[in-house]
């Protein structure tokens, strides 16, 4: 019914009838990727993964391509994969209980927090001493970023980082002159046209006035942080959005519901919006995802996916889309 991805996936399908990937185009492209596409229906990857097979033969990982490329990776730091090919055999050695995603970060001259900071990782290769003196209390993934001379805001504005290393201090006395009962970690979002819900005190003004009027109006509206900017702007939105506590969308999604009383997306607005979308636009409550899908339904009846914009769009997809149903695509 989608004429094998248009033609594109017919070649593929007549070499390797049992290989079923996501991308079959990745298959003899010269690089080893490794994990669905390094299988014997797959021809080992239409040969790619050969000399990788034969040189670790128990290596499975999905981006073969790596190993040996002249970084210490974590994942691929197995004694099945050489060590990463021999990338991570000093690394090793120096650093033997250091368990971390990305071992080349190590002594690089930046502090990285977390599971780099620690005895086992030398503190970062040393690179965290200096943090360490000043901020010992100071939990951040990212501690170089401390006394850059700019807020992070957030996790690094609080005492225990010395208020980002002093870089907040200015947007601190601002923020208190003008609300002094009000302690936030991102003095920024204050006043900033977008209704934050955890500053939505009197102490901060009602986040500086911008949820002053939608507190009054769905004081029971039940949205995340700086969403409530999104009601009332003339887009129906789903989810907590179209409810009644929230005005279902402040009045947007009024004549949605009227129409499609019985469709719950996420996004109506992409109902009726001149493209297809699957599952759960492509059904009878939502009319067919407003209409867009009736030409698709009407060629491929029996083809369920939740992109029908991927068929025939130049790209062999496998899974799903790779059927009789789909038309191969």
């Amino acid at each position: 019914e989608c004429g094998f991805d248009g033609g594109d996936c017919v070649d593929f399908n007549l070499k390797y009838p049992d290989c079923v990937v996501d991308y079959p185009r990745l298959i003899g492209t010269g690089s080893c990727f490794g994990g669905d596409y390094n299988t014997q229906e797959c021809g080992f990857e239409g040969g790619d993964c050969i000399d990788f097979n034969a040189q670790y033969p128990d290596c499975d990982v999905g981006d073969a391509y790596a190993v040996g490329d002249g970084s210490c990776h974590g994942k691929l730091n197995t004694a099945a994969c050489g060590f990463d090919g021999g990338d991570c055999l000093d690394f090793n050695a120096k650093y033997p209980d250091c368990v971390v995603d990305a071992p080349h970060w190590i002594g690089n001259g930046e502090c990285n927090g977390g599971l780099y900071n620690t005895t086992e990782c030398g503190f970062d290769g040393h690179d965290c001493l200096d943090s360490i003196a000043q901020y010992p209390d100071c939990a951040v993934e990212k501690l170089w970023l401390i006394g850059n001379g700019f807020c992070n805001e957030g996790d690094y504005n609080t005492a225990e980082c010395g208020f980002d290393g002093g870089d907040c201090d200015g947007l601190n006395a601002q923020l208190n002159a003008q609300y002094p009962g009000c302690t936030v970690e991102f003095p920024t979002r204050i006043g900033n046209g977008y209704c934050n819900d955890d500053y939505n005190t009197t102490e901060c003004g009602f986040d500086g006035s911008d949820c002053l009027d939608l507190s009054l109006m769905y004081p029971d509206c039940d949205v995340d942080e700086r969403d409530f900017v999104y009601i009332r702007n003339g887009e129906c939105h789903g989810g907590k959005f179209n409810t009644e506590e929230c005005g279902f969308d402040g009045g947007d999604c009024l004549d949605f519901n009227a129409k499609y009383p019985d469709c719950v997306v996420e996004s109506p607005s992409l109902v009726g919006d001149g493209w297809c979308y699957g599952l759960p636009y492509n059904t009878e409550e939502c009319g067919y995802d407003g209409g867009d899908c009736l030409d698709f339904n009407a060629q491929y009846p029996d083809c369920v996916v939740e992109s029908p914009l991927a068929l025939n769009n130049g790209y062999c997809d496998g899974g799903q889309y790779n059927t009789v149903e789909c038309g191969f695509d």
